[in-house]
């Protein structure tokens, strides 16, 4: 008899998974973003330190100037940093000038100078660039009383604030920036601005006005106003006895006039709007229209008089024009 020879089988063995262990850990990616976005908190945090450091570890500086105005009759002011007085009540045929700055120089930024029959108010270049409290001057220039109504004003600003107080014969120049006002009568303005402001309270003789994206705030006695504004605000609240005329681009312009009303009255615009305070009575309207075009006129005034009766011209497009009782 033979004995059957049975065979073993093989064991059954499962298959193992790869081992986590062998491969490198992967950090995800919120992490990696979050350290960035700290890293770039820290440095913007540290940047803005050190700029704060310089402001703050600014140096004051006291100036005190004189300059003989013996054959004086004209005053530039040029730069602009912070705040400027000019005042007339000095000792006769000597100007002199006071300020405190702050500079991250550590030096001024403003000085009294000659050039001939010229007094220079200007910066010297010693400020750091960065204005606001980093670079900032108050400052007085008191001028003799003899230079009331004679002096010509000449102005190149770029910033600060500008305070005339006293009256002038002439006001001309330019201001990029800034604001400059004017409190007495100063006969003769010509000024171009560009994102500035002008304020003349005291009235003058024959203003002159240039301003881009900007506004004039003109009250008192005038005798004729010429206005060019582009992207601007005018306000004029007083008396004109000849001529008021403005020629505007997306402004807005508000005049009030009384108790009588000028000779001639004109405006054009594109894109505005004119609100006219105006003495009620008869004029003379002639008005071209363009398209657009929104006119409101009170019926207490007669815009039918003749060829005696105060003109009120109006060329508009696009805009509207209120005229109202003053």
């Amino acid at each position: 008899m033979t004995a059957s020879t049975l065979e073993a089988e093989a064991p059954i063995t499962a298959t193992e998974p790869p081992r986590n262990d062998l491969v490198p850990h992967q950090p995800h990616s919120w992490v990696a973003i979050l350290c960035i976005v700290l890293g770039l908190f820290l440095a913007v945090g540290l940047g803005i330190a050190a700029f704060m450091n310089v402001g703050f570890n600014s140096q004051r500086t006291m100036v005190s100037a004189t300059a003989v105005t013996e054959a004086t009759e004209k005053l530039l002011i040029s730069g602009g940093r912070g705040d400027l007085v000019v005042q007339f009540s000095g000792t006769e045929n000597v100007a002199s000038f006071t300020s405190e700055s702050r500079s991250a120089t550590g030096q001024p930024i403003m000085e009294l100078i000659t050039e001939g029959d010229t007094m220079v108010l200007r910066s010297t270049g010693n400020d750091s660039g960065l204005g606001g409290v980093f670079d900032a001057v108050t400052g007085t220039l008191t001028l003799p009383a003899t230079l009331q109504g004679v002096l010509d004003l000449q102005v190149d600003l770029n910033g600060g604030a500008v305070l005339i107080d006293g009256p002038v014969a002439a006001l001309h120049g330019t201001m990029n920036a800034g604001v400059l006002t004017v409190l007495n009568h100063v006969r003769d303005v010509n000024l171009s601005t560009s994102m500035g402001t002008v304020d003349l309270a005291g009235g003058g003789s024959n203003v002159t006005l240039d301003i881009s994206a900007g506004s004039a705030y003109l009250d008192g006695d005038f005798d004729t106003i010429n206005v060019t504004a582009d992207a601007a605000d005018i306000h004029v609240d007083g008396q004109t006895h000849l001529a008021f005329t403005a020629q505007m681009n997306l402004s807005e312009l508000s005049l009030r006039l009384g108790p009588t009303p000028p000779a001639d009255i004109t405006i054009s615009s594109e894109t505005g709007s004119a609100f006219l305070d105006l003495p009620p009575g008869t004029y003379q309207l002639a008005h071209n229209e363009g398209a657009a075009v929104t006119t409101t006129i009170d019926p207490s005034f007669n815009v039918n008089g003749g060829a005696d009766s105060p003109r009120i011209t109006l060329e508009t497009s696009w805009s509207d024009v209120t005229i109202m009782p003053w």
